[in-house]
């Protein structure tokens, strides 16, 4: 009956860890449609509120503001066509090029043409005056005569000519240049609250920009015509002083024709020259290796001197090599018939001796000779290179005089077309006097707006709306992805590397035992928390399968306190205890909670009077609690927890327990807190690590499975505590694939699995 209860649970283990599907990346969380649209679901009423808070601002900007309406004037710009004889490229710059619509737009949004519209409609009728006044906010008509002045008198008062640049500030922010692309038509738009004034001031400012073109060309032609009447006095002054230079020049230098033969002569006596530079150079270079091999012989070696090709091949020095060669050979014979003191040997000795001075005197006199040929070699470079330098100083003359009368040609030929040009602009000007007509005409005058062009309400309360959803959607979706605690199955399988062995729901506590930080128990769990009990039976299941019947003693621990890692001993060891002689151990030594979580005393004998002989009465281990396991508790808190824990007496009376319990379950302090954990994982033979989603760092709890498994603990896997369950469902959450969302559907089938369990059991006992 155990066998077949066992594989029944194993069939669940397997359906339930195949609602899963693949994870969700290895390191990071993979951004897919799933993730956004979990993230989405998990804040989505924060998102909603944050769009409907915008949107109703938008709404209530959009009922309360200043309707806005605008008036539009076109001009068409067009260049000048009265002109007779063209006159442009000296008044102007060439109208047609995108260069001067550009500046023609500039013009139209400047500053100066705003000051000349406000001065013209603070001048006219008291209509426009009041108009002007209300819609620019001006105090009095005073401000629209605030223009500056060059007398100090007349100067206005400060507070007047800083209310009147607020003014022309207003008027230009409220003013549109746009060219009409591919034309020459350019619209002039006025935004104004007052559609009467916009039309206003936009038919005033084309009318303006036409007039202030007109008076500017007419100023520019007539500065023109001034200007010339001076400059042309000027050039020709200019050219009669430079014909008078040009003649004197050639007179003093008597130049007729520079091109003659006295230039030919120097050019070719030049030439010679240079060739016969180069020959000597070339033979002066050739020759200088020899000569600085001469002086090292003569310093270092002299007797090699007669190895230099000029001294072998010198006549006196060759009959002499040839005497003395024969005069050594010579001794030599003598040598053979004589001895050495025989007259005849001492005759030859000094024939020989004479012989050799010769031929060192003619090797000197070959080598002074070279020496000397060599210094009258660099004489005749330095004479040719001297004789050069003068023959190009007296052609440079000739070329400057050259150069110097063909700039002055030049000069006198630039001041005549210079005097000429002038001349015939000065004609054109005088021919084309009163034919000046505007760049610009009116091509549409600006009418009164019916209808405002802001605000657009729709258009205002659509984008805020969808920005505002946009926003609060991307906040969201960044908020879930840099959340880097446990929240996903894959985190527990890719990210750490391990099992998860089941998901322990959260059980809603009442408003009174909210503050009660105790752990659960079965009794503490209402009907309506079914699926908390039947969590724990699958936990236990997959460790009964994980581990099998030599699985004995699991550890229980978790990364830090609160995780729930002492509910989720309690209730594993009651749902063994259904099945099992078990065993429930509280060895957090530290903060201890099963004691008090039971009804008992924390001064009770426990784990800690047995551990130190004090007190050891029958009854330290409680039996048949809640109905279904043993508990030892942890008894008074001691000084020294760690060593206790770490004693032999605590590692022989666990294996003691373990012959008396089919299953041991041990509830330890957190792993990041102390280091009891880390020493009971060497008595236990599984540890089960408990995870709080959505609060412990993946990194804390990669630690401390570290740190186990750096101290060869067998990790059976981990369970994830406190899910809330119907947060997943509303949330579409698909954190754990199927842990917490399935849970909402089985409610039914869970119970009555248990119901039939029980009654399995109790036929089993009988």
């Amino acid at each position: 009956m155990l066998q077949k209860m066992y594989s029944e649970r194993l069939s669940e283990v397997r359906d339930f860890r195949s609602v899963g599907g693949e994870s969700n990346g290895v390191g990071k969380k993979k951004l897919d449609f799933r993730f956004y649209w979990s993230s989405l679901l998990k804040n989505k009423w924060l998102i909603l509120l944050f769009t409907a808070l915008m949107t109703a601002l938008a709404v209530a900007y959009s009922l309360m503001a200043v309707p806005v309406y605008a008036a539009k004037a076109t001009l068409l710009l067009e260049s000048q066509k009265a002109n007779i004889i063209s006159i442009e490229d000296l008044v102007s710059t060439e109208q047609e090029s995108l260069d001067y619509y550009g500046t023609q737009y500039a013009i139209l949004k400047s500053r100066a043409l705003s000051e000349r519209v406000i001065q013209t409609l603070g001048s006219g009728d008291q209509v426009a005056q009041e108009k002007l006044a209300a819609m620019l906010g001006a105090s009095s008509s005073d401000v629209f005569k605030a223009m500056p002045t060059d007398d100090a008198a007349g100067m206005p008062d400060r507070s007047v000519r800083a209310e009147y640049n607020e003014i022309i500030n207003r008027f230009r922010e409220s003013l549109k240049i746009s060219p009409v692309v591919k034309t020459k038509l350019v619209t002039i738009s006025y935004e104004s609250t007052d559609p009467e004034f916009s039309a206003i001031a936009a038919n005033a400012v084309a009318g303006q920009y036409i007039e202030k073109a007109l008076e500017q060309r007419v100023l520019r032609k007539t500065e023109a015509s001034e200007w010339m009447d001076n400059r042309i006095q000027e050039l020709k002054l200019k050219l009669e002083n430079s014909e008078d230079a040009l003649l004197s020049f050639k007179k003093i230098n008597g130049l007729v024709d520079l091109n003659g033969d006295v230039g030919r002569l120097f050019d070719q006596q030049l030439l010679s020259t240079s060739s016969e530079l180069a020959q000597a150079k070339s033979q002066l270079s050739n020759t200088k290796d020899l000569y600085v091999k001469t002086q090292s012989f003569k310093t270092s070696s002299p007797g090699s001197l007669v190895t230099l090709p000029y001294v072998q091949n010198d006549v006196t020095v060759r009959s002499a090599s040839s005497e003395l060669a024969r005069s050594q050979r010579n001794l030599s014979e003598l040598r053979n018939r004589y001895g050495a003191k025989h007259p005849i040997i001492v005759d030859a000795t000094s024939s020989l001796r004479a012989q050799r001075a010769i031929l060192n005197e003619n090797i000197s006199r070959a080598v002074a000779t070279f020496e000397n040929d060599y210094q009258l070699l660099q004489q005749r470079v330095a004479s040719l290179e001297a004789n050069l330098e003068s023959g190009k100083e007296s052609i440079q003359n000739i070329g400057q005089q050259r150069l110097t009368l063909d700039a002055m040609e030049r000069e006198v030929e630039a001041n005549r077309d210079q005097y000429n040009g002038l001349f015939d602009r000065i004609t054109e000007i005088r021919t084309t006097d009163g034919l000046d007509e505007a760049n610009a005409v009116v091509a549409e005058e600006a009418w009164v707006p019916t209808n405002p062009i802001k605000p657009n309400k729709a258009l205002i309360v659509a984008v805020v709306m969808l920005a505002s959803l946009l926003l609060a959607a991307a906040v969201a979706c960044l908020k879930e992805f840099l959340d880097d605690t446990v929240n996903r199955k894959a985190d527990i399988e890719k990210r750490l590397k391990t099992k998860l062995l089941g998901v322990i729901p959260l059980v809603e506590r009442s408003f009174l035992q909210r503050k009660n930080d105790k752990p659960l128990t079965p009794s503490d769990v209402d009907e309506k928390s079914e699926t908390f009990l039947e969590a724990v039976n699958t936990c236990r299941t997959a460790l009964s399968i994980g581990g099998g019947d030599d699985a004995k003693v699991i550890l229980v621990t978790s990364s830090v306190p609160n995780e729930g890692k002492s509910t989720v001993a309690l209730n594993l060891a009651y749902s063994f205890g259904q099945l099992e002689r078990t065993l429930l151990i509280d060895c957090d030594l530290r903060r201890p909670s099963i004691a008090s979580t039971l009804g008992m005393s924390d001064d009770d004998v426990g784990l800690t009077n047995l551990l130190l002989n004090k007190s050891i009465r029958v009854g330290s281990i409680k039996c048949d609690v809640l109905g279904s396991f043993d508990c030892l508790t942890s008894g008074p808190i001691p000084a020294n927890p760690l060593e206790l824990l770490a004693s032999e007496k605590f590692a022989k009376g666990l294996a003691s327990l373990r012959a008396h319990y089919d299953r041991i379950i041990i509830d330890s302090a957190p792993t990041h807190v102390v280091s009891d954990a880390i020493v009971l994982s060497q008595l236990a033979d599984e540890v089960l690590y408990v995870v709080k989603p959505h609060e412990t760092p993946i990194k804390l709890v990669d630690d401390g499975l570290s740190r186990l498994r750096e101290a060869n603990a067998s990790v059976a896997g981990i369970c994830i505590s406190q899910v809330d369950i119907n947060k997943s469902k509303s949330y579409g959450d698909l954190e754990f694939h199927g842990f917490g969302l399935n849970y909402q559907g089985y409610g039914k089938y869970f119970s009555q699995s248990e119901k039939l369990e029980k009654q399995s059991l109790i036929k089993l006992a009988s």
